[in-house]
């Protein structure tokens, strides 16, 4: 791969530096650490989690020359030996989980057990609503700005009363991102096929997927579970793609299992 080192810090919470294995936690598109408040509060008691703003996200501005889920992983791996961590869990949701999977291939060593959220290896939805969906997103970004865009994803992913706090704080945080950035993000989200790559991840793998995500089909997600060899796939119901705040209880149950067992 021909990549660029991006220059620009990765903005990180690390609230229990003291617990020696470290979880990388990467968030989906638009959103940023915050994400992964109802992950952190539980994994920072034996781990030590550390939820990062992508680059160009949450407080992790930058300009680059070329934006790429390559140069975003490799920025993961560079965080990780900052921090003189020499290997640590990575846990990615959506697009997270592509920059996750780019991890695991561009530097094995440093990825331990890999947890692959509501995510893919190339994303082409089943279903003309799907389609329409990704394409009106992606148009939307670009004719109409982030605050139209934002509202239109937060209530998808957050369609009931009782999660309008979601709601607005999604379209806060897809509104902060850098517009250039987002739509560069959408891009590639939307031309990448790692389904060949993928096939050599030797790293543990555990795909969680929301039996309800209408953003990643669940037959793409199963497709991306039998692409990873020996990787494990679980489904959580009565969720969608935001399942890491629909279902925070029954998504940490199984990180924490995945975490606990035994390297094989």
């Amino acid at each position: 791969m021909n990549i660029t080192i991006p220059h620009e810090p990765i903005y990180y919470s690390d609230p229990a530096p003291e617990n020696l294995q470290a979880v990388l936690l990467i968030h989906g598109l638009g959103a940023d650490h915050s994400s992964w408040i109802f992950q952190m509060n539980v994994l920072k008691r034996n781990y030590r989690p550390i939820a990062i703003d992508v680059p160009g996200f949450g407080k992790s501005t930058g300009k680059f020359q070329k934006w790429s889920l390559q140069e975003c992983a490799l920025s993961c791996l560079n965080l990780l030996e900052d921090l003189n961590i020499p290997s640590a869990h990575v846990i990615g949701i959506s697009m997270g989980g592509v920059i996750a999977q780019y991890m695991a291939l561009l530097n094995p060593v440093k990825v331990n057990k890999l947890i692959l959220i509501n995510t893919f290896a190339r994303l082409r939805p089943q279903k003309l609503d799907e389609q329409y969906y990704l394409l009106k997103r992606y148009f939307l970004s670009r004719l109409k700005g982030k605050d139209y865009q934002a509202a239109l994803v937060a209530s998808r992913l957050f369609p009931g009363q009782n999660q309008e706090f979601y709601k607005t704080e999604l379209i806060r945080q897809i509104t902060q991102s850098d517009a250039h950035i987002y739509h560069a993000a959408l891009k590639n989200l939307g031309i990448v096929d790692i389904r060949k790559k993928v096939m050599q991840i030797q790293n543990q793998t555990l795909v969680i997927t929301a039996e309800n995500d209408t953003t990643v089909a669940v037959k793409t997600q199963m497709e991306l579970a039998g692409l990873i060899p020996g990787a494990r796939q679980v489904f959580i119901p009565l969720s969608n793609h935001a399942v890491i705040v629909d279902q925070p209880d029954l998504v940490n149950d199984e990180i924490i299992k995945f975490l606990e067992m035994p390297v094989s």
